[in-house]
């Protein structure tokens, strides 16, 4: 009995050898992957009015996301003029450079909005971009048409899954068309002339708040109205 007891010890062991040392080799990665700058991300673009995230359009795994899930529904809804042109309309603050960026690898024909664009020209837009570590989700809007011909706008989800390793595309969840507001058209503006509005911006907060009245200070120590004569002989 002793020996045939044996074998089966001898699995268990194995098998708990293994289970413990995935759990230490999955430990490891994931606090390898939460101190790797830059690999994993927070974001929200647009950003909600109390998110605990930032705002970057800019920021390395934005673009990455942005990107696949563009391919994603580009691949599944191609659409273009007869030149074979498309646009692809990117958040509000993102750089031209992270927009080139961005729709380099798209198939061919992709371009970003510009003055002087023909306004038939086909184009896809990035409604909301939603990170979470290794969780990504991004709203699309994708010209598409009826049965009867009559076009539309399309609206998706693209969830992600990625962060340390390249992001891929988990599923694309469809809305009823309008239930993404279509965002207004942005035109993408170098980083250099990104920085100094923003710096602009900061200046002039600066000065507001240096200039605005002081809503901490003691009032007794504020001179009053009034005769001093009267208010002493109260």
């Amino acid at each position: 009995r002793a020996f045939g007891i044996l074998p089966i010890l001898t699995a268990v062991f194995r098998i708990c050898v293994r289970t413990h040392f995935r759990v230490v080799v999955f430990l490891v990665a994931l606090a390898a992957a939460g101190s790797l700058s830059g690999c994993v991300s927070y974001t929200n673009v647009p950003e909600p009015e109390s998110a605990p995230a930032f705002k970057s359009a800019n920021h390395l795994q934005s673009i990455k996301v942005t990107a696949a899930a563009l391919d994603e529904i580009i691949f599944r809804y191609p659409s273009a003029d007869r030149q074979g042109q498309y646009a692809i309309n990117l958040p509000a603050g993102t750089s031209l450079e992270s927009a080139h960026e961005i729709i380099k690898d798209l198939p061919a024909g992709a371009t970003v909005p510009y003055d002087g664009m023909d306004a038939a020209m086909p184009m896809y837009h990035i409604g909301r971009i939603w990170i979470r570590v290794s969780d990504a989700k991004v709203d699309v809007l994708y010209p598409a048409k009826h049965f009867d011909g009559t076009p539309f706008m399309g609206t998706a989800t693209v969830w992600l899954h990625g962060g340390v390793q390249s992001w891929r595309v988990d599923r694309v969840q469809h809305w009823a068309p309008g239930t993404i507001p279509t965002p207004p058209v942005y035109i993408p503006i170098p980083k250099a002339e990104l920085e100094a509005i923003e710096a602009a911006r900061r200046e002039a907060e600066r000065q507001e708040r240096e200039s605005a009245p002081d809503q901490d200070a003691d009032p007794a120590s504020e001179p009053t109205s009034g005769n001093p004569e009267e208010m002493d002989s109260e």
